[in-house]
């Protein structure tokens, strides 16, 4: 079944805050990327792991298979 799409619009309304409160900001920010692209990375590297064990993939084999 199709899904019905609907426009969807974005407003971008500039912020204007001081100088100090923008560098804190950026800095929150860029923290927050650091940590997200870090558990990012750690998940994909144990998904890999996962996928690559031979024994794992034979017990999936055995569950999934009747």
């Amino acid at each position: 079944m199709a899904r019905n799409h609907t426009p969807s619009y974005t407003i971008e309304f500039p912020v204007h805050i001081p100088l100090w409160q923008q560098h804190r900001l950026e800095k929150k920010f860029n923290i927050t990327r650091m940590v997200y692209n870090s558990c990012l990375g750690k998940a994909l590297k144990r998904h890999k792991a996962v996928k690559s064990d031979r024994k794992i993939r034979a017990l999936l084999r055995s569950v999934l298979v009747p």
